[in-house]
């Protein structure tokens, strides 16, 4: 199974204490798909953690992502990225255990590597897992580098290959019956 086992790495990260994560890797490495099958186990295993999806691609500063997770977190919150803004997220995530997921933070991760450091706590109230293409640069990050899977020399080795089986994968989310020729 497809990154079954990265999804085990990235549940003992947390396990052993971690509580920002950054899945870090070039465009197209999978980075979502490993978040979403983590997410997927994360919620059949955790009990009583509710999780909370942010796309980070949605927003063009950090006024955009802060409106973006309070939509998320379903506080109707104004776009401004005010203090009380800030303290009424702080507080909303902070209710029950979160594992909270912001996808695509590439171009954001500068800006608000900060500001996501600010949200966990270290006891495991809040967990941050983010995808991007650059790390936050923060004391508490945990890395979890993913890299491109050798391309396959000769169209015999497709069927064995994990990049042709995630392209295969992606192309048969689009075209169901798609076959490669």
């Amino acid at each position: 199974q497809m990154g079954e086992a990265q999804t085990k790495l990235v549940t003992a990260l947390i396990e052993r204490g971690a509580r920002l994560i950054t899945l870090l890797g070039p465009p197209g490495v999978g980075k979502t798909t490993l978040a979403r099958a983590f997410i997927a186990a994360w919620r059949e295993g955790a009990g009583g953690y509710r999780v909370i999806t942010v796309d980070a691609a949605k927003a063009d500063d950090e006024a955009g992502f802060l409106g973006e997770l309070g939509r998320a977190l379903e506080t109707g919150l104004p776009m401004p990225a005010t203090t009380v803004q800030r303290q009424i997220l702080s507080a909303s995530l902070a209710t029950e255990p979160t594992l909270l997921f912001v996808d695509n933070l590439d171009e954001l991760s500068e800006t608000l590597s900060e500001l996501c450091a600010s949200l966990v706590d270290t006891d495991g109230e809040l967990i941050l897992v983010v995808t991007s293409r650059r790390a936050l640069g923060q004391p508490l990050e945990h890395i979890f580098e993913l890299s491109p899977w050798p391309s396959p020399s000769r169209a015999a080795d497709l069927e064995h290959s994990p990049a042709a089986q995630l392209f295969l994968q992606c192309a048969r989310r689009k075209r169901r019956h798609f076959a490669l020729s």
